[in-house]
């Protein structure tokens, strides 16, 4: 690392790292019981060297009427077509959100968006179809219940938020650009400030937008605690799925949690500082008295590299394949 981070620089990036920058840097400067000052100098500070390289949006799809989701792991045939070429392949489908090529009993596991169960059903053998040449086995996890998304804890609540024109506008432009701002977006498209502001305190409100995260230089992953990504599959003694996942829910370590109907009860992924740190989060779930009894086995995979959709044009493509239509009005 070629800039050395304070301790309050560490403080604030992994406060934001985890829980978002939000709308409003007062509101961080309250909750680690800061100056605004010393959190707006340290971030800007992190920004100009190169630890935060930019901000993504992350989005309840969910909430915009993507009711279909899934966690599809695929395992590929030996000596087949190059799995980064399969990869890029794959993401041309709008279902396709996002791709991790791991280790262990699969290639790659797929996280699926579609409008509904049935579309995503149906989408299920044109995917397979695609890798027809080298595709041994398919496992497909639908969640019944998210309780973690994004490292945020997750009330779901079913109802849907219609986007307007003007809601698909902003949140193709942020997606592609997180830096613009409401002056920038209000020239873009030739609207009132206002009208702008209004837009997106209700994305914000209704949990369409549910974070906005920084993407850090990977040279600091470590410093942070996120080195090592994983996704865990887990076996769960009966009638003790609610009462695991709450207690994971606390773990900083898990960013994401399922629970699924079949094959496993429950799917996370994990981020870890190194291989260590997994292992001592794993036996500590193993040991702890709440937990040991808990958890009957469990298949984990070590993430090698990760894809996801660009916001460039998303949007659009879910729109032209008539996924996104009946989020409007």
């Amino acid at each position: 690392m070629s800039f050395t981070l304070s301790s309050i620089d560490l403080k604030v990036l992994r406060h934001i790292y985890f829980n978002g920058v939000g709308t409003s840097e007062h509101k961080i400067a309250k909750t680690l019981r800061l100056a605004s000052s010393t959190v707006n100098y340290s971030i800007r500070k992190m920004e100009r060297n190169n630890i935060i390289q930019g901000y993504r949006y992350r989005l309840d799809f969910q909430k915009i009427g993507l009711k279909g989701r899934a966690w599809v792991a695929l395992d590929l045939a030996e000596g087949g077509r190059d799995i980064m070429d399969i990869t890029k392949e794959l993401l041309q489908y709008p279902q396709v959100r996002a791709a991790a090529l791991v280790t262990g009993q699969y290639d790659l596991i797929l996280k699926l968006h579609d409008k509904d169960i049935v579309s995503l059903n149906n989408f299920i053998p044109k995917l397979e179809e695609t890798l027809k040449d080298t595709l041994t086995s398919t496992l497909v996890l639908y969640p019944t219940k998210v309780y973690k998304q994004h490292n945020l804890i997750v009330h779901e609540s079913g109802d849907t938020v219609k986007l307007s024109a003007v809601d698909l506008k902003i949140i193709s432009a942020i997606k592609l650009n997180p830096e613009l701002g409401v002056g920038a977006l209000s020239s873009k498209f030739n609207l009132h400030r206002n009208t702008v502001s209004k837009h997106m305190g209700r994305l914000w409100n209704r949990g369409v937008i549910v974070k906005k995260s920084p993407l850090l230089n990977p040279e600091y992953y470590n410093a942070v605690g996120i080195g090592l990504k994983l996704i865990s599959f887990m076996h769960v003694k009966k009638g003790k799925k609610d009462e695991l996942a709450k207690e994971l829910c606390k773990c900083e370590e898990v960013h994401n949690l399922i629970s699924t109907p079949m094959t496993y009860d429950l799917a996370a992924s994990i981020r870890t500082k190194d291989v260590p740190s997994f292992y001592d989060f794993y036996k500590k779930l193993y040991t702890s008295e709440k937990l040991k009894n808990l958890i009957i086995g469990s298949n984990t995979a070590i993430v090698l590299k990760s894809a996801f959709h660009s916001g460039s044009g998303y949007f659009n493509k879910l729109m032209e394949s008539g996924i996104f239509s009946d989020s409007f009005p």
